[in-house]
């Protein structure tokens, strides 16, 4: 299989949060290099995929790749498709920013269920049932199909799991793979952290 490079998807508007979800602190570091420390000890490489008015923030050391202008302003399809144009033949785990109880093991479960038969490892929300699009594995053969959906004005990540071979696979914690949202959720989760785990 492909090397496994990790992307933590920060680039997006945080609009219902009113900050940066990506600086939020849940843990010792701001959010987005919690997740990216995670991801190195799985992947062959991390970056943070941002967009150009973030680039001011990042601290030295991350690497992280920019959203290029051809996908900006379209979801995190934009952080996938700009690091298929930099980053030749891999694979991609893709991991938002805004999952603060995600822990190592809920990652090595994703990684440990890669299949040459699935084009993509994701997990499902049981309660929707819907495929958690950036919390997934994107195979490198999946990318060629994501050109043609993006070239198509279709940007729903969550979709195109649905019209590919996605392998689709449970957390053993639902609180694990929460995003959090708003200023309330953030809050009540900085007070219940140590009931979640």
């Amino acid at each position: 299989m492909n090397n496994l490079i990790g992307i933590v998807a920060c680039g997006g508007q945080s609009s219902r949060m009113q900050t940066d979800k990506g600086l939020l602190q849940y843990h010792i570091l701001p959010q987005r290099y919690h997740i990216y420390h995670l991801l190195k000890q799985v992947c062959e490489d991390v970056y943070l995929s941002i967009n150009k008015a973030q680039e001011i923030s990042i601290d030295s050391g991350y690497k992280y790749l920019i959203d290029d202008a051809e996908y900006e302003n379209t979801g995190p399809i934009s952080a996938l498709l700009t690091a298929k144009k930099q980053i030749a033949h891999s694979s991609f785990l893709l991991i938002g920013c805004d999952y603060p109880m995600l822990d190592i093991s809920d990652i090595e479960k994703l990684i440990s269920n890669r299949n040459k038969n699935y084009e993509a490892v994701a997990f499902v929300n049981m309660s929707t049932n819907f495929a958690e699009p950036l919390l997934a594995i994107y195979e490198f053969e999946c990318l060629i199909k994501m050109e043609i959906y993006f070239n198509t004005n279709q940007f729903s990540l969550r979709h195109f799991l649905e019209d590919i071979n996605t392998l689709f696979v449970e957390p053993k914690n639902f609180n694990h793979i929460k995003s959090i949202d708003t200023i309330a959720e953030y809050e009540l989760v900085l007070k219940n952290m140590n009931n979640y785990e």
